[in-house]
């Protein structure tokens, strides 16, 4: 079935805000599309480039030596348990 009547150039001028609007709005998320893609690239390292070296200054000193843990000594036994018979 096709529509009874159709005036193309009518339904153009009776909508024509609703289509500027729509337009409008797919041109501001092109834009943003874009403004995030510029964003997120900006300082993007390349997997060719070599970062630059870590100096003193960033590194944090190592501890000279790590504390020694202490041993609990093991529990005497109160009652030895005598040798099995055969």
């Amino acid at each position: 079935m096709s529509a009874p009547k159709t005036n193309v150039d009518r339904q153009v001028s009776r909508h024509r805000g609703p289509l500027l609007g729509m337009l409008a709005v797919g041109g501001f998320v092109a834009v943003l599309f874009l403004g995030w893609l510029f964003y997120e690239t900006r300082n993007a390292t390349d997997a060719t480039e070599v970062p630059p070296p870590e100096t003193a200054d960033t590194v944090a000193p190592a501890p000279d030596t790590a504390p020694e843990p202490q041993s609990v000594p093991p529990a005497p036994a109160d009652d030895p348990q005598p040798p099995a018979q055969p």
